[in-house]
């Protein structure tokens, strides 16, 4: 098997007072959103093993990468050369 991922958006709304009725006030919605993973039993946590499992094909000006892994992963920093080649952080699938 395989890890799964999901999101929890929970936003939060102050409510309306009688109190307050007629009168100024500020009031602001908060929302989170949360990021879950679920692991199934049996299967590693994410460690150097991990990384070996990813393939990585260039293709025109970007790059291809497989993920052979059970695991999700996440990547924030790739270099050529030394010199920074992507600027988002991206998730993988398993």
């Amino acid at each position: 098997n395989k890890e799964s991922i999901f999101y929890l958006n929970v936003l939060d709304i102050p409510p309306n007072s009688p109190e307050q009725e007629g009168k100024n006030a500020l009031k602001f919605a908060m929302q989170n959103r949360i990021k879950l993973f679920y692991r199934p039993a049996g299967i590693a946590p994410v460690n150097k093993a991990t990384f070996k499992k990813l393939l990585v094909n260039r293709s025109g000006n970007g790059l291809v990468i497989k993920n052979d892994s059970a695991n999700w992963v996440t990547i924030s920093d790739v270099k050529a050369n030394n010199v920074k080649v992507n600027y988002e952080t991206i998730m993988i699938a398993p």
